[in-house]
């Protein structure tokens, strides 16, 4: 009796992994039916947040120009080099962030950070004439500086972190609508 119990499992276990093995045999993944045009096309329609290309040297390394006068290149080439060194001082001032709950004593290091931002962004609205679209991004940075501040020392400044990368996608987009078409 106990033969037969064990033969009728092994029975039924054998046409289940049967019609497990055939009906993946059968089923194709719909989702998958991209052409190597598609592919390429796809490639070629991601948008490309910052240009490239051998026309103008910056601090960045080679970057495209979109004018075509020498004085183009120029302002171009400055623009770009805001751009860079805005990018490393917010960069480097998210990473102090994150690292205020492991060295507490990095806060003076951060308002020194803070400061070099605010320096840059002034600098460059003087020169772009853009200080009322930075009005903004300096209040939101400076409430930030505050919450710093202001948090227990044992909090998490992830978010932070991520404000932080919007304002500076935000000065990244102000910054590329002055170059020189």
């Amino acid at each position: 009796m106990n033969f037969k119990k064990i033969s009728i499992t092994l029975l039924v276990a054998g046409c289940f992994t049967l019609a497990t093995f055939a009906f993946s045999q059968i089923t194709q993944t719909p989702f998958a039916n991209e052409t190597d045009e598609d592919i390429k096309e796809a490639l070629v329609n991601l948008p490309e947040r910052v240009p490239y290309g051998p026309e103008v040297a910056t601090l960045a390394g080679q970057q495209i120009s979109l004018g075509s006068l020498k004085q183009d290149f120029a302002i171009n080439q400055e623009i770009y080099d805001d751009i860079l060194n805005i990018q490393r001082a917010m960069i480097n001032l998210m990473e102090m962030i994150l690292n205020t709950g492991i060295k507490p004593s990095s806060l003076t290091d951060i308002e020194i950070g803070f400061s070099t931002v605010f320096t840059l962004l002034t600098n460059a609205g003087i020169r772009y004439n853009l200080s009322n679209n930075f009005a903004i991004q300096v209040s939101q940075l400076r409430n930030i500086l505050n919450n710093i501040r202001n948090a227990p020392q044992s909090s998490d400044f992830m978010l932070l972190k991520v404000q932080l990368e919007v304002i500076l996608a935000e000065i990244e987009n102000i910054l590329t609508t002055k170059l020189v078409r």
